[in-house]
């Protein structure tokens, strides 16, 4: 039995012992079938050691008889100090092949040791795709109070973190934030990593190149990013009536569309026709503006921005463009930007794997898929100044910054427009679709020690040679064998040991000196009254 638990997943003490359609044993119920298993064994050995012990007992009084004492002996597993030959062998071998039985439990209890391991649910459990707290009429708020839209942008950027932590390795894919509570089957703290999720509609970003131009920005250009800098009213990169660039960190930046800049109130239907409807689907494909800021700390009395050196969270990296559009006190605004030729939307995945309870990742690279207009795409991408500033000041997921400038430009748009869809469809889409999930369930792998096991196996043969040698030594001294010692003990008569003794003979305990004199003693068969105990002398 042991040997076939070789490789068991034993399922945890926190999960369904039904798993696939089949019952799961765990640990504590293989313990305890091992328990029970060795008892009976144990209970079996222990009758058949009673049989040779009593038969050991019985052939040596016949020949060559034995002192009362070392009767004892004997039925406590030990071989008496008698000449080894004929009977005397005989019994010697028996106890010898019998005697280890008593011990060795401990080498198939201790046989089995227990991994960490994982199993696949073949059985699909229902996962609600969408948040059950999503709210249209919180959609409706969001258009005319930009503290409504300031919630989604902090939401947004802890989605990012979430998706992006340090615990995962970014591999290009897409990625989405599902619940934390799926059915019945999965955990309260989510699905189990590397579990696997079903059409699965995520966003998605492709982000074909990203080239930093070695001219100087445009009028446009600089005026946006001049008034984000400077927080001004008619800052049109913040849709939060927040400056994204206004907080002078390294590494802060921006994405927009120069000519689809709706500024923090545009681009809203009128209050009096707005209904509260999920909005049109839409892709994002075409050439965008990043601007990355490198630095908030040069002084005015050095050369502009053109001497940074490692001033900087990208270190002595040389820029094909660097301008400032601001002087704040003793220091300027240095920043860089890039032109991004991207495509933005909603893809669906066939196959998508948990990377941590609460997040999935497409099993293909965000160049395999196909990117589809979706609702949410265009709105998150007039989130994506405030979603990516604040993200970046998070400074909660393994962004490259030494060195990788464009790297860390291309992660943190991917990032940003990720945690700002899902922060939107999660907050207003009501969604009551479900996704089937495969869990990959954590299982406590039985590692069984072939060596123990085969060890116990060679030692509890030795039973099998017991018999064997029981049955030919029988044979040899031309007896029977003693199937019931206790009740063959009752019938042999002692008699003549009574009459030697007399009075000082106790049969309720035999002290030595009782023993020395009564000398050896042996089995005498009679033909008709059985067999007798009688002094050898």
């Amino acid at each position: 039995m042991v040997h076939a638990l070789n490789g068991y997943h034993a399922v945890s003490p926190d999960s369904d012992r039904r798993a696939s359609g089949h019952y799961k044993l765990r640990v504590s119920d293989i313990t305890t079938l091992i328990s029970a298993a060795l008892t009976v064994i144990k209970i079996i050995v222990g009758a058949w050691t009673g049989i040779i012990l009593w038969n050991s007992v019985f052939i040596l009084l016949e020949r060559p008889g034995m002192q009362v004492n070392q009767v004892q002996q004997v039925l406590t597993f030990y071989i008496p100090p008698l000449r080894k030959t004929g009977s005397v062998l005989l019994v010697s071998i028996l106890l010898l092949l019998v005697i280890p039985q008593q011990l060795i439990s401990p080498l198939l209890s201790g046989a089995l040791d227990w991994g960490y391991g994982w199993e696949f649910q073949r059985d699909a459990i229902q996962v609600q795709s969408g948040d059950p707290a999503a709210s249209p009429i919180n959609w409706f708020w969001y258009y005319y109070s930009s503290w409504v839209r300031a919630g989604t942008v902090r939401r947004a950027a802890a989605y990012a973190s979430i998706a992006w932590d340090n615990s995962t390795l970014d591999r290009g894919h897409c990625r989405h934030i599902v619940n934390d509570l799926g059915g019945s089957a999965a955990s309260k703290y989510g699905s189990a990593v590397n579990s696997t999720a079903a059409n699965v509609v995520m966003p998605c970003i492709r982000i074909d190149s990203i080239d930093f131009p070695s001219s100087p920005p445009s009028t446009e250009i600089w005026d946006l990013v001049h008034a984000s800098i400077m927080n001004e009213g008619n800052d049109r990169l913040t849709r939060v009536e927040d400056g994204p660039l206004a907080y002078g960190t390294d590494g802060d930046g921006v994405l927009f569309d120069v000519n689809d800049r709706p500024s923090q109130h545009g681009n809203f239907p009128p209050q009096g026709s707005f209904e509260m409807d999920v909005p049109s689907p839409y892709r994002k494909s075409g050439l965008m503006t990043a601007v990355i800021l490198i630095t908030s700390l040069q002084p005015l009395n050095g050369k502009n921005c053109t001497d940074i050196g490692d001033q900087s969270i990208f270190g002595p990296t040389r820029y094909n463009n660097i301008f400032s559009t601001k002087q704040n006190g003793n220091y300027y605004y240095c920043t860089t930007y890039a032109v991004v030729n991207l495509t933005a939307g909603i893809a669906v995945s066939p196959i998508s794997t948990y990377v941590t309870p609460r997040v999935v990742e497409a099993s293909m690279n965000a160049s395999q898929m196909e990117i589809l207009p979706g609702p949410w795409v265009q709105e998150a991408m007039y989130l994506m100044p405030d979603v990516m500033s604040m993200f970046s000041q998070m400074n909660s997921t393994p962004l490259p910054t030494w060195g990788n400038l464009e790297d860390y430009t291309s992660k943190l748009i991917r990032y940003s427009y990720q945690g700002a869809w899902d922060a939107l469809s999660r907050s207003y889409e009501p969604n009551t679709s479900s996704i089937p999930v495969h869990l990959y369930e954590p299982r406590q792998v039985a590692i069984v020690s072939h060596t123990r096991v085969y060890a116990w196996l060679a030692i509890s043969l030795l039973v099998q040679v017991s018999c064997f040698v029981l049955l030919v030594g029988s044979r040899l001294l031309k007896r029977e064998n003693i199937l019931d010692g206790n009740l063959s003990a009752l019938l042999t008569d002692p008699s003549a040991l009574y009459e030697k003794m007399g009075e000082r003979f106790n049969p309720s305990f035999i002290e030595p000196t009782i023993s020395e004199k009564l000398g050896t003693i042996y089995l005498q068969r009679e033909d008709e009254q059985g067999y007798r105990l009688i002094p050898k002398d």
